[in-house]
This record gives structure tokens, C-alpha cells and sequence, in this order.
């Protein structure tokens, strides 16, 4: 009738029955056991009776130490957990901790390039300040204006998600609808844009910004490279870096973007835990530098990507650009056998742009800074190339669709990755592909 598994009452029954087996197991007599079951509390009592005389033996309660939100959820079958209430706390408490130090970094960046706004700008008006960061979109404002505008666009990043941000297959539940909802409101226009245009219609500003309302992250950092661009062509020298530049490293547009405002912080490493693949029977999920996964991810990157224009008009690559972009990013090169990728194995946005078939120059705001390409194979290239392999190409042969895996780039991959001892990979690969001993030297 009970289960023992997670019920706050199995110790109880186990007390009952201990007292049971003490008080009944005597010399047999009329014996009446009493139970009264409470909420948080269970009390006993055991009456004795013989030749009409009766008498109490025994008299226990037993209170639960229980929460009663616990108890209310456990009973009505739903999942329970007494550490969730603090979980979600401490959540909370370390989010609003990295607020403020993102916050503080970007107070202190601010302060040292003369872009700290003064107090008459700190304490503007709603409607004043969104104005101001519409106007920032498209029209020249001044430093400390700047500065004003970077310190909102830090108060809000937004949703990401580590899948695709918005299709109508995934956007399934009530949140990711919501959020396709507002996107679609956004009509070309950025955050800062729709907003104040509802303030301005508004006789309760109140109402437009206690709404509740959650946009992407993505769109968020477009309307930051759409503010910087604008903003850097009257003050280059001292906005470095921008969207349309491929090498950001160490500029003030990196700093702020990419290390404070909408900086986040890696995942902790959990290779202890590889589950099972549910898709392959007694495998574990495929590791990362896996010529199949690499080729997954590119295609998810590719199919994932999507651009707007000054106008705002969004667009997505064709199958021919996808072919193409794949090539350049798995292959490192395209059609004519030009090399693409830098040397951390990226397509970086001047080339995206050369591959979708747009100049240098035509701006357009993508949602990847830059794409991944396969730096397995890459690297297993460079290599033997490095060691003076002739014909190498005939070790980088990989097709997914056809029994591929002897003799060619996976094959490569699989032993220098799965073999942890260098004189047994040396041995497997004089024996597997003939290779000289230095020639795997420099390949290893």
C-alpha cells in the first residue's frame, strides 16, 4: 500500500510497528491501537483491556520536520525537493553578483576613455533616455551621450540560448512564442527604436517598460554594433574595433562588448559525465573534435546563420551559399583554392561576406561574428604537409554517407586521439599508413 521511496511517513510505519511487536506479542489480551494522522504529526496510543478494565500502555507522538509547500506538492504528485527553494535563491544571488561586476568593469572602461556620463545624464527621464538611444542608431550624439547609452544597453543582454534562436519548429512553448511575438514586432527596427516609439504613444510610461518582455540576445548585440558603427565615424579614434572588422582582439569594441556587456562565462567542464548516445546503442555521445561532429556543428552554424541589411530586411543563405560556406569552413578553402580561414580556424566577417557574395565594404549585421570551421582537419592538413607527405590528400578523404573510416582523415584522427601512449601511435601509424619515423615526429 506504501511505497518507501521519498515518503516522509515510511519511518513512522516502521515506529508503529516496532511498538506493535512490543506491546502486542505478550499474553494475549484485548489490545486497541489508536493512530490519529495529522498533517505534520502522527500521535498512538495503545490501550489495554481485561476483565473490563482498561488502561493505557502506551502514549507517542512523532511530529514532521516538514515544509508545507513540500509536503502540498509531494502529496499532489508532483516532483519535490526541499534544496530547490534555496537553489533558485542562490541562483539569483549570483546573477545579480555578476550584474554588478559587469557593471563596475564597465563604470571603470568608461571612466578611463572619457565616456562616464555626467549626473544630468545619469537621472533622465525614461522617455529622454530611450530617445537618446534611438537617436544613437543613426545619428551623431556625443561622448558622455555614448556612454550614457552603453550603461542601458548593459542593464538588459537578453535571452541566448545555445540552440537556434528563433523557428516556429522549436518556439513550442508559451516563453519562446512570446519572444518570437516580439521579434516580429521589432519590423527592422532595433530595441531602442520600438521602444521609445511606444513611449512616445504611451500616457502611461509605467506600462511600456514594467511589461514584461524578453528579446534575444542577438538582437540586443545588433543594435550595439548598429550604435557603434553609426557612432564610430565621428569619433574613429577613439572607437576602435567595430562590427565590419575581422581582428577585434584588444580593441575598446571587444572590451566592451565582448568582455563586459555580453561576456559569458564558459561552462564549467563536465567530461566526467558523457551519457550514453541515443542514438547509437552501447556508444558514448561523439567528443568534440570528432571529424562528425565538427561537420554537424558546421552545418548547424550555417543552417543557424542569417543577416539584416541597413534597411532591416533579414535574410537567410540559399543551398548554394550553404554548399559553399560548408566547403570554406570544413575544407578551409574555396572554389578557386583560396585559403579562408585564419589561424584560429575561423571565417572571419570579411570572408563570411566574400563567400555569401557581398564586397567588403557592403554592411550588413550577421548574427555570428564569426563561424568555426574544422579545425581537425585543418590541423591533421598542416601537418602533413608540415612533414613532407607526398599526395596527402589521399589521407583526408572523409564521407559520412559511405563506410569512410579506414585510410583516411577519421582513421588519423582516431588514433592520434583514442591512443594515449606516442610510441603506440607511432606504431599504428608506420603500420596503418607507412610513414617514416620522422615524418610522424612532425606529425604528432
Amino acid at each position: 500500500m506504501f511505497s518507501q521511496r521519498n515518503n516522509p511517513y515510511c519511518e513512522l510505519l516502521q515506529f508503529v510497528q516496532q511498538r506493535y511487536d512490543l506491546f502486542f506479542n505478550k499474553d494475549i489480551m484485548k489490545r486497541i491501537l489508536g493512530l490519529d494522522i495529522g498533517v505534520s504529526s502522527v500521535g498512538l496510543a495503545i490501550i489495554s483491556e481485561e476483565n473490563e478494565e482498561r488502561r493505557i500502555e502506551n502514549l507517542s507522538v512523532r511530529i514532521i520536520p516538514e515544509d508545507p509547500d513540500f509536503h502540498g506538492k509531494f502529496y499532489s504528485g508532483n516532483t519535490a525537493s526541499k534544496n530547490l527553494a534555496r537553489t533558485e535563491k542562490r541562483g539569483i544571488r549570483r546573477g545579480y553578483q555578476r550584474f554588478k561586476a559587469r557593471r563596475d568593469r564597465l563604470y571603470k572602461v568608461l571612466k578611463d576613455n572619457g565616456l562616464f556620463p555626467d549626473e544630468q545624464l545619469m537621472n533622465l527621464s525614461a522617455i529622454e533616455l530611450y530617445g537618446l538611444r534611438a537617436k544613437a542608431v543613426e545619428e551623431q550624439i556625443n561622448l558622455k551621450e555614448f556612454g550614457r547609452v552603453l550603461i542601458l544597453l548593459n542593464q538588459r543582454r537578453g535571452f541566448l540560448s545555445n540552440r537556434k534562436s528563433i523557428s516556429s519548429d522549436e518556439n513550442s512553448t508559451e516563453f519562446k512564442e512570446r519572444m518570437a511575438q516580439l521579434e516580429n514586432e521589432l519590423a527592422g527596427k532595433t530595441i531602442g527604436q520600438h521602444l521609445f516609439d511606444e513611449l512616445k504613444g504611451s500616457e502611461k510610461i509605467i506600462d511600456v517598460l514594467i511589461r514584461e518582455r524578453t528579446y534575444q540576445r542577438a538582437s540586443y548585440i545588433n543594435e550595439f554594433d548598429r550604435i557603434w558603427d553609426e557612432q564610430k565615424k565621428y569619433y574613429p579614434g577613439l572607437l576602435t574595433g567595430g562590427p565590419q572588422e575581422d581582428n577585434n582582439k584588444g580593441t575598446l569594441y571587444d572590451i566592451i562588448r565582448n568582455r563586459i556587456i555580453y561576456y559569458q562565462r564558459p561552462l564549467k567542464s563536465q567530461k566526467g559525465l558523457v551519457s550514453e548516445c541515443e542514438f547509437e546503442k552501447h556508444h558514448k555521445s561523439v567528443t568534440k573534435s570528432s571529424p562528425y561532429f565538427e561537420m554537424f556543428r558546421i552545418w548547424q552554424r550555417i543552417n543557424d546563420l542569417k543577416w539584416k541589411t541597413v534597411s532591416g530586411e533579414e535574410h537567410y543563405p540559399n543551398n548554394e551559399q550553404k554548399t559553399k560556406l560548408f566547403k570554406a569552413l570544413f575544407y578551409g578553402k574555396i572554389d578557386n583554392g583560396e585559403g579562408v580561414l585564419n589561424d584560429k580556424y575561423k571565417l572571419t566577417v570579411s570572408k563570411i561576406k566574400k563567400v555569401l557574395g557581398y564586397k567588403t565594404k557592403d554592411k550588413i549585421y550577421l548574427n555570428f561574428t564569426e563561424l568555426e570551421g574544422s579545425r581537425t582537419y585543418s590541423i591533421i592538413k598542416n601537418a602533413l604537409i608540415k612533414a613532407g607527405i607526398d599526395d596527402y590528400e589521399k589521407y583526408l578523404h572523409f564521407n559520412y554517407k559511405e563506410d569512410d573510416e579506414k585510410g583516411g582523415l577519421f582513421e588519423l584522427w582516431h588514433i592520434t586521439y583514442s591512443i594515449p601512449v606516442e610510441d603506440d601511435i607511432i606504431k599504428t601509424l608506420k603500420k596503418r599508413f607507412g610513414f617514416t619515423s620522422q615524418q610522424i615526429s612532425i606529425v604528432l
